[in-house]
């Protein structure tokens, strides 16, 4: 008898891992997802729902709807019985995916475990009461809030204001100045945000991915950031992400990795986890998240390892994760490999007219891929990580990676034009 499966929100993101001869699955997706899901799903599916959600960026937007959403859910069990396993995809699904087990008595992630994956705030907390160490925070309160910004600032000049349940740097605020981050502030408590305030660290960040099987990391991918996600979003600056293959990093991470779950009370899941470098020595929790992560990195890490971070996901919350699903290549046969992503120069629609310093670039860039003279790239308020181009270096040191970033940051040179 086939098994029943629920995929929560982008199906075409898992579509090349749908196994109907064991399963049969039904949807529950949002109306913008649904354009993208390929037709011989909407033909093979038992059941599809769909969700309205805004037009922007909301890691909540399904959140928002779980009442809705659960409604679906009873309607699917009526109509087709048990569910088996419940498949989330983004960021959106994670909560959703957990509050649907949880109140379906079905195995995985539940809500008491995904909710500390989700509120950054909730997560800090159990991270500095297990004794890791974090940078200062605390939650907003309306009555206080001048008071805690100022103090804040006064203590550690620069602050970060954001909503806890969010995710891309969406509504995030760094500032240095109590009349323009209490007004943020404002804004975020006014639209029902829980909202947080946290010292700005000025560290390199690094990134910790992979798969957490009963107590243990089976895979994990170790990558260094140059920019940060803010800059790209906000100040449309370069975001370059730099997969390391230093052992003795790799070692600290592990642990670092086992620690942060076990805080967590979680010994099963796919994660992405950020944190500051301390040079490498030391490591300050930043955020962690239930899921594979975004801006182009699983098809990094798939390249330097010949591991699918979205499979794997997929493969997990199936309930059939096996050894086989959880191969990758050895560490000591992957190089250093980074990413570059360059941002349009402005959150508006833009038709390119030129590009320049193409023949100046490196010559270890083992793939390219951008938008050429003539075409047009529209911006878009969902996905904050599209690039006017994007760049790929792989060598055998990683100064020389990031070297070579430099010389296509130095050279190239694109040329575009607001489109009326």
């Amino acid at each position: 008898m086939k098994k029943h499966a629920l995929i929560i929100g982008d199906v075409d993101s898992v579509n090349d891992f749908l196994d109907f001869n064991d399963f049969k699955y039904s949807v529950i997706t949002s109306e913008y997802e649904y354009n993208f899901m390929p037709s011989a799903i909407t033909f093979a599916a038992s059941h599809i729902y769909k969700v309205k959600t805004p037009s922007h960026f909301d890691a909540m937007c399904f959140e928002r709807s779980i009442s809705e959403i659960l409604r679906y859910v009873k309607e699917i069990i009526n109509k087709s019985g048990k569910i088996d396993c419940v498949i989330s995809t983004h960021e959106h699904t994670i909560l959703p995916a957990a509050t649907i087990r949880t109140e379906f008595d079905i195995d995985g992630l539940k809500f008491d475990q995904a909710i500390n994956l989700r509120d950054k705030n909730e997560m800090k907390s159990k991270i500095k009461m297990y004794g890791l160490p974090t940078p200062n925070f605390k939650l907003l309160e309306k009555s206080s809030l001048k008071h805690t910004i100022k103090d804040f600032i006064d203590q550690y000049h620069k602050v970060v204001i954001k909503p806890t349940n969010q995710a891309g740097s969406y509504n995030l605020l760094v500032s240095s100045d109590v009349e323009e981050a209490t007004l943020h502030a404002e804004k975020l408590i006014k639209d029902s945000n829980k909202t947080a305030i946290e010292q700005y660290v000025d560290l390199p960040i690094m990134h910790f991915d992979g798969v957490f099987v009963n107590g243990e990391v089976e895979f994990l991918s170790v990558s260094k950031k140059i920019g940060n996600c803010y800059d790209y979003v906000y100040n449309r600056e370069n975001l370059s992400t730099i997969i390391v293959t230093d052992r003795r990093i790799y070692a600290l991470a592990k642990d670092y990795v086992t620690e942060c779950l076990k805080a967590l009370k979680v010994e099963t899941m796919i994660f992405h986890l950020e944190v500051f470098n301390k040079d490498n020595e030391e490591f300050l929790f930043l955020e962690i998240a239930a899921r594979y992560p975004g801006a182009g990195i699983t098809k990094l890490i798939h390249k330097v390892f010949d591991f699918d971070m979205v499979k794997a996901s997929f493969y997990l919350d199936s309930l059939k994760i096996s050894e086989k699903s959880l191969h990758s290549k050895n560490l000591k046969d992957a190089k250093p490999t980074g990413m570059v992503l360059i941002p349009s120069p402005q959150k508006k629609t833009l038709k390119v007219k030129g590009i320049s310093g193409l023949e100046n670039l490196p010559n270890n860039i083992i793939k390219s891929d951008f938008c050429g003279p003539g075409n047009t790239i529209t911006f878009s308020t969902i996905d904050a990580f599209k690039s006017i181009a994007s760049f790929w270096v792989s060598d055998e040191k990683v100064r020389n990676v990031e070297n070579s970033i430099k010389e296509i940051e130095s050279h190239l040179k694109i040329y575009c034009e607001e489109v009326e």
